[in-house]
């Protein structure tokens, strides 16, 4: 993943990762309003991303490509990226595996020197799909699913207050990363700051951390 960024540094190549959430206008307002001390300083994220498949998939094969990290992982890590920063402490994993080794379950805890972050991946196992940005004021609920982000809440110790933030998602979001595509290419850029070359290598490093724990 490094090389092919620095690749494209290097020429006149337009790289953009294939994360659709980092181009959603809604998760684009909520980084804003973080940065901005809406819930005060975000002290950890969990964000899941799980759904249930059926054996025989690509996405469950045992030559090494498949898993649920290996599908899953980019996006919460994403999530957890922009909140929480590139440089944990700590990184953990545990996992179920199927009979074939293949990773149906995983959960992920990083350590943060002010903070954590955690997240579960699965296509063996379900869970609640809503993100959950805890901070020292209060907290965010992006409701499931999270990654197909639409609408969020900013909630406070008091509950009757809750600010609701909605935003247009035409389609699943294919638009905004054609459009980020095209804005970059009139900008004459080749890295986009919706997702930098930072950003891609930690995602990148925190999965080479699991294939080497497996």
């Amino acid at each position: 993943v490094h090389l092919l960024y620095e690749q494209a540094r290097a020429s006149d190549v337009v790289f953009l990762d294939g994360i659709k959430t980092a181009y959603y206008p809604a998760f684009s307002a909520l980084e804003e309003l973080l940065k901005g001390g809406c819930v005060g300083e975000a002290v950890d994220v969990e964000a899941p991303f799980t759904k249930l498949l059926p054996p025989g998939l690509p996405e469950l094969s045992n030559d090494g490509s498949g898993g649920s990290m290996m599908w899953l992982s980019s996006y919460p890590l994403y999530a957890i990226a922009r909140i929480m920063g590139v440089n944990p402490q700590s990184v953990s994993f545990y996992s179920r595996f199927n009979d074939e080794g293949v990773d149906i379950f995983t959960r992920g805890v990083l350590g943060y020197e002010r903070g954590s972050a955690s997240f579960k991946v699965g296509f063996g196992a379900k869970t609640d799909g809503s993100m959950v940005v805890t901070g020292t004021k209060g907290f965010v609920v992006v409701p499931a699913p999270w990654w197909n982000m639409r609408k969020f809440q900013v909630r406070f110790e008091d509950p009757t207050i809750i600010e609701e933030y909605e935003y247009e998602l035409e389609g699943y979001g294919l638009r905004y990363e054609i459009e980020e595509f095209l804005r970059l290419i009139r900008a004459g850029t080749s890295m986009s700051d919706r997702l930098t070359e930072t950003e891609g290598v930690f995602m990148a490093k925190v999965l080479g951390e699991f294939r080497g724990a497996e």
